[in-house]
């Protein structure tokens, strides 16, 4: 016990370094990288900066385990995205202890812990700069909106509907135009071609557009 406190004797620290060390040991926002995603859809965090002690003698790595991912989401509209080893999280340190959102509800008796702004408080945002994500919503200055994933685009696969469609109605009026007994057969086989086409096409947009949103 004696050479700790020499030990500790020697070290250069005055009382702001002891408040800085204080606050520096409360979580209210800080910044992580998953490391881990767990089953339960929880991750643990390696926190983004590393500490260092009053001598200057690097800190091992902070890792939180066991953190809630918390996304956007009410009773009305809800939008969750997965979360990969990697990703950058906010981390929020909530004043008091709550397990869980999922369900959450107005309590009814205090909980048996008061744990404030500690490492047990902390939830995850995913917020961070990506520059190509897997499925991405962008809105550019003018307003106009942009849906897309890593090989399809919703207005390209609905740029290339709207041409089928066209495709198959320019059919359906030349099938009318001039038809009479004689030319019954040859417009009729004309139009099952035609139609045949724009079954197929109607299919491929189909495909891709299922390749971008899921039912």
């Amino acid at each position: 016990m004696t050479d700790k406190i020499n030990e500790l004797a020697g070290l250069q620290y005055n009382l702001s370094d002891i408040i800085r060390q204080t606050i520096s040991n409360t979580y209210i926002v800080d910044y992580g990288i998953v490391k881990t995603v767990n089953a339960d859809k929880t991750v643990d965090v390696t926190h983004a900066v590393q500490g260092e002690y009053i001598d200057g003698t690097p800190m091992s790595l902070t890792v939180t385990r066991s953190v809630e991912v918390i996304f956007p989401g009410s009773a009305g509209m809800a939008i969750t995205w997965p979360i990969a080893v990697g990703d950058g999280v906010l981390l929020v340190g909530l004043k008091q202890f709550v397990k869980s959102t999922n369900g959450i509800a107005v309590p009814s008796n205090p909980p048996k812990e008061f744990p404030h702004y500690n490492q047990d408080t902390l939830k995850a945002i995913p917020l961070q700069n990506v520059t190509s994500p897997a499925f991405q919503f962008n809105v550019d200055a003018s307003g106009l909106a942009q849906i897309k994933n890593a090989s399809k685009s919703l207005f390209t696969i609905l740029d290339s509907f709207d041409s089928h469609m066209s495709t198959l109605a320019t059919a359906l009026v030349t099938f009318t135009t001039g038809l009479t007994t004689v030319t019954l057969a040859v417009q009729a086989a004309t139009m099952a071609t035609a139609a045949g086409v724009a079954v197929t096409n109607i299919a491929t947009d189909r495909a891709n557009l299922a390749l971008l949103l899921k039912a």
